[in-house]
Formats: C-alpha cells, sequence, structure tokens
C-alpha cells in the first residue's frame, strides 16, 4: 500500500521517522498519514512498470503543509500515489536554517526523488545533490542545474504576471496599481515584469508600483506593504505573498482594494474583494516531475512551463461589471492564445 505522509512542522530538521499507515506524534509534533487503494495497472506507462516505479519521493516546501500552497503539493503527492504508485512524503514548514540538512535527512535514508518547491531552497539544493548522487533533486520555480542529478522546472513568469496586469488594469478606477511580494527572488521579479506589460495593454494611463513584504510566512509583514500601498492611492493590488497572503487580504478589507490572488483559488480569503486569481499549474508540474523521474526520463535541465503548456488560467472573474469581466476574460484568453507579444523576462 502506497502511504502518502504528512510530516508536522516539528519534525522539520530531522525529516520525515519511517513511513507508516497510522497515525503517530513525535518530537511535539503531528505526523499524520492516509493509506492510499493499490493502483491496478494505472499511471500509463509509469503506473507499476517504470524504472523507478519502487522510489520513494518527498516533496518539500517552505509554507506549511496545511496552508493552501501547501495544499497543492499534499495533491501533487496524492496524485503521484494514485496515478505512479509511488509512496510520497510532504513535509512543509522549512527554513534557510534547517532546509539543508533536511534535503541531507531526505537523501541519506534512501529518497529516490526530491521535490523541492520553492526557488528560496536553490541554494540548499546545489550544496546537497552534488553530495548524494543516488537521490534526484527537482527545483520548483528554479533554474538549478550543473549536477547529473539537479533539475529545475520553471515557468514564464511573465505570462502569469501578464495575466494579472490585465485584470488590474481594467478593474482599476484610480489608475494606480500594485503588486505586493514576498522576498525578491527571479520568479517574482518575472511576474512583476509580466504585470507591468499587462496593465500597459489594458490600460496606458495605469500606473503601477511593487512592495516586498520580506516574508512568504508572515501576513503581518504583507499587511504592512498592502496598507502602504493603499495610503498612496492604489486601489487594486496583485498579491504573490503566496502563505502571507491573507495579510493583503485583510489589508484590502480594511482599506477598501480589491485583490487579484495568485498561484491557487484565493476566494475563500476574501469573497467580497477578489477579482479573480491568476492559476499556476503546480501539481500538474511536480506530477510531471514525478512521472519522468519514474520512467527513467528526467533530465538534469530546466523544464519550462508556459501559456503553449495550459500552465496558466484565470479563476471565475468577480466584483466587477459584467461588461468589465467580459473584456478581461477576452484579453486573457487571447494571451493565452499567443496573441499579444510579452516581452520574456531576461533577469
Amino acid at each position: 500500500m502506497a502511504a502518502l505522509l504528512v510530516c508536522a512542522l516539528a519534525l522539520v530538521v530531522a525529516g520525515c521517522g519511517s513511513s507508516s499507515s497510522s497515525s503517530t506524534t513525535a518530537a511535539g509534533g503531528e505526523s499524520t498519514s492516509a493509506e492510499k487503494e493499490e493502483a491496478s495497472g494505472g499511471g500509463g506507462e509509469a503506473g507499476g512498470g517504470g524504472e523507478n516505479a519502487e522510489a520513494k519521493i518527498a516533496i518539500v516546501l517552505t509554507n506549511p503543509e496545511n496552508s493552501s500552497f501547501g495544499q497543492t503539493a499534499v495533491n501533487a503527492a496524492k496524485q503521484i500515489e494514485s496515478e505512479l504508485g509511488n509512496e510520497v512524503t510532504v513535509q512543509g514548514g522549512l527554513t534557510p536554517a534547517n532546509e539543508q540538512q533536511t534535503f541531507e535527512g531526505y537523501a541519506s535514508r534512501g529518497t529516490g526523488l526530491l521535490i523541492i518547491d520553492g526557488a528560496e531552497m536553490q541554494q540548499a539544493a546545489e550544496a546537497v545533490a552534488p553530495k548524494f548522487p543516488k537521490t534526484d533533486f527537482v527545483v520548483i520555480n528554479g533554474n538549478a542545474e550543473g549536477s547529473p542529478n539537479l533539475s529545475s522546472a520553471t515557468y514564464k513568469w511573465e505570462e502569469v504576471g501578464f495575466l494579472a496586469g490585465v485584470v488590474a488594469g481594467k478593474a482599476t478606477e484610480a489608475n494606480k496599481v500594485g503588486q505586493i511580494s514576498s522576498i525578491e527572488i527571479p520568479p517574482i521579479e518575472g511576474i512583476y515584469d509580466g504585470f507591468v506589460q499587462g496593465v500597459k495593454a489594458a490600460n496606458p494611463k495605469a500606473t503601477t508600483t511593487n512592495s516586498y513584504s520580506g516574508s512568504n510566512t508572515e501576513p503581518g509583514k504583507a499587511q504592512a506593504v498592502t496598507s502602504v500601498q493603499a495610503s498612496q492611492g492604489v486601489d487594486t493590488v496583485f498579491t504573490v505573498a503566496t502563505g502571507a497572503d491573507p495579510g493583503v487580504f485583510s489589508a484590502a478589507k480594511d482599506k477598501g482594494l480589491k485583490v487579484i490572488g495568485y498561484g491557487i483559488d484565493e476566494s475563500n480569503l476574501g469573497e467580497s474583494v477578489i477579482l479573480t486569481s491568476t492559476l499556476v499549474d503546480y501539481e500538474g508540474t511536480m506530477f510531471e516531475m514525478a512521472k519522468k523521474y519514474v520512467n527513467g526520463e528526467l533530465e538534469p535541465t530546466v523544464y519550462t512551463y508556459g501559456f503553449e503548456d495550459e500552465a496558466f488560467s484565470l479563476a471565475p472573474v468577480t466584483n466587477v461589471a459584467k461588461s468589465t469581466a467580459a473584456e478581461i476574460e477576452k484579453i486573457a484568453a487571447e494571451a493565452i492564445a499567443g496573441k499579444f507579444k510579452i516581452k520574456p523576462f531576461e533577469g
């Protein structure tokens, strides 16, 4: 039986313990697991017969696994277990202080594939991968390469930013829009580059600004920088603060702003203020990396996904006039179809 193990934040430093289909508690934290039904020939060419069909896989991330973004990793793990048959562990809550030790822990225990969900952990991956040649490492959102067992999966970030820019440009009444970012890394910079392009395409009169909160896990910091933008006249914000997004929505409710979510449908954070969310197929990408690994097809390179791969889309548009929503959806569809020349991010 394949088991999906979700490791508690308290176990981050030591990594997960032994695989088990029953719930356990250790080091003051909870570890829960859900036993999966054995796949009967599913998973296409990978199911039951891939080169690494018996290998263990782990997904690690900085956001807690019980957060909205953590749920994408959990969902990817469930799909991998269901369709490929491999046992998958998900561990959230990593920090710069323990990420390298955590990677080493998984690799030393024989994990075949470690999916590192976040470019902020790339440096640690580059340091650890050469020490453990029998483990494959994949950095999601990164551009890590150079070691024969190190790969990355990234996106054409300017494209998803462009979608958000179109929404902001059409929805703003003040002609002042902003992006609320977490930390200063290339994916976030690329998103803002596309955001500016999208705003200009939809509303040449609108101006844009970008603010970094310095954290993707502290809502209070995101709330503070959002409030500052509101004081500067911004009326529409695009939040790329990930785990800190609840703070953006709190400020939006207080200050009367409209919000564009990112990555997943974030309407649950504020139905009265959300315009839409730019959706990124993180789950599909993690599954694709696992499938390549299981089939022995994973290369030490950077895989890049964009509109042509159906990597980005928009959630339903709300809280604007029907005519405005129709305009947004029309331009977004044209962008996804490649009808706009979006300048690639070169940072």
